[in-house]
């Protein structure tokens, strides 16, 4: 699931670009509409829930949000600080980077799309990989060390002055990205409870999106204080502080998400 997010954002841009060049600046926005039409009918008439799981949740009766999270208040605060700061580190690779680009590099528009472009292509490719290594030697051998590269990479930002450093970076960037491909959603599932998965999930990802929402906000907020040079190092702090409480507060989930998966 990750990987396939991460296929429609490589193509996206290409296929708005491409609209856009052809057809005048409101067709990509018309073409959008349309793309979402289709993926809510993809979701009403494709998708299909567990009649069991389904039938034991009515009789059981869905639990408040407010309950669920008193009763997984330890996971969601410890874990989901972790995944704030990542998501956080995650949106703000987008805007760091064409900034950067443009206002201290001086680069042109092209030369940013195509940094950003190259940097999604790896991040694209890494997404089987990274399944794998969360599959086979665990969740935190994904998760710790993509937010620890993508740390790194936004504290060598400032320290690029050409556009094939400013490139190298962000491939590193991406590549780092791509290791955690969809690591967020399966420790969110690894640490749902069966009875209230959906209203667990819901609380997950809110924490994740408040942690994209804020990036913008909290680069802003650096960069009038101290310049743009600095939101780097700000964001790589966030980054580090991610990791570090993934790695040492989050428990390792894989043999619970193996345990879910046997035969009663």
């Amino acid at each position: 699931m990750g990987g396939i997010g991460r296929i429609g954002a490589f193509v996206g841009p290409a296929l708005g670009g491409l609209v856009g060049a052809q057809f005048g600046l409101r067709a990509p926005f018309l073409v959008y509409a349309l793309l979402g039409l289709l993926g809510v009918a993809a979701v009403l008439f494709w998708v299909r829930g567990d009649e069991e799981e389904r039938d034991g949740q009515q009789e059981a009766g869905h639990a408040s949000l407010w309950n669920v999270f008193r009763s997984n208040m330890r996971p969601l605060l410890t874990a989901g600080s972790g995944q704030l700061c990542a998501q956080l580190i995650r949106a703000a690779r987008h805007i760091i980077i064409p900034l950067y680009a443009s206002d201290i590099l001086g680069l042109d528009i092209s030369t940013v799309g195509v940094i950003i472009s190259i940097s999604s292509a790896i991040d694209m490719l890494m997404f089987y990989p990274a399944g794998v290594i969360m599959d086979r030697f665990g969740r935190k051998f994904a998760y710790v060390p993509s937010f620890t590269l993508q740390a790194i990479g936004m504290a060598m930002i400032h320290m690029t002055e050409t556009y094939l450093g400013l490139q190298l970076v962000a491939l590193f960037i991406g590549l780092g990205n791509g290791l955690g491909s969809g690591t967020m959603m399966t420790l969110g599932a690894d640490l749902a409870p069966a009875r209230s998965r959906g209203e667990f999930l819901g609380l997950w990802r809110f924490i994740g999106d408040a942690g994209s929402a804020a990036g913008p906000v909290f680069i802003g907020s650096i960069a009038e204080v101290l310049g743009l040079v600095a939101a780097p190092w700000g964001v790589a702090f966030m980054g580090l502080a991610g990791a570090a409480i993934l790695a040492g507060l989050v428990p390792e989930t894989l043999e619970k998400s193996a345990d879910k998966k046997a035969p009663l």
